[in-house]
């Protein structure tokens, strides 16, 4: 099936308030935004180097791709989002560990994802994490999305499951959807997922627990650390 992608312009300038601009404290930030507003930076962009901010604009994040952003990551000390909603920059933050400010292009309010909400997903993923080390059937999410499809990682974590711990007799299944929904995976007799679509999905709240194919590997060295202590 053939897809067009038909990008959709703010057609205003981006709100700023500068008097908001001091909670920035870094001199070094990288600029991303969403591709709505991707043409309205070059006034931010002014405004942060009469203050004496080095910014470095990375392009847009689209859905849960923050390929653009991680480009840069290593160059700035922290990121401003523009757009409105905290969807890309809880991603964002959550993955480079950087300050993520967010600068409403509608309001011009500018505001930080705190540390207290991202300890709050860190701590609720780790909970899933070991809930899901527990588990001897795994369902593997795929998503039939352009973008998201990812049939070999699925298949590489099935087969490392069911061959390399034999031992524990677990068992992986694949399901595979353009909609992967909690509503939509209800009574299956799983007792964990693996997401290998967008990681954000694990953020919903699913009925059993949930990691991302990136957090695998943990739930291997805890596998292996249970091993260990059953060896002793």
């Amino acid at each position: 099936m053939e897809i067009i992608y038909i990008p959709c312009r703010w057609k205003k300038d981006i709100k700023i308030d500068t008097k908001n601009l001091k909670k920035i404290e870094e001199r070094k930030v990288g600029i991303v935004s969403t591709i709505q507003f991707l043409d309205k930076l070059d006034s931010l962009e002014k405004i942060l180097e009469t203050r004496g901010v080095i910014s470095k604009r990375c392009g847009y994040i689209l859905g849960c791709d923050l390929t653009n952003a991680l480009k840069i990551a290593e160059d700035v000390e922290a990121f401003i989002y523009v757009g409105d909603g905290k969807f890309h920059a809880i991603g964002l933050a959550l993955e480079t560990n950087k300050k993520v400010y967010i600068l409403d292009p509608k309001s011009g309010k500018i505001f930080r994802i705190t540390d207290e909400e991202l300890n709050k997903i860190k701590k609720r993923r780790r909970a899933k994490l070991l809930k899901a080390a527990l588990g001897k059937r795994f369902g593997i999410l795929i998503s039939s999305k352009s973008g998201q499809f990812n049939l070999e990682k699925a298949l590489e974590i099935k087969n490392v499951l069911e061959e390399k711990f034999k031992e524990k007799k677990l068992k992986a299944f694949l399901f595979i959807g353009e909609e992967i929904k909690p509503e939509n995976l209800l009574g299956f007799e799983v007792d964990a997922w693996i997401n290998t679509a967008c990681p954000r999905l694990v953020d919903d709240h699913f009925d059993k627990p949930i990691i991302n194919a990136e957090e695998f590997i943990e739930i291997l060295e805890i596998f292996k650390l249970i091993q260990k202590n059953v060896r002793e």
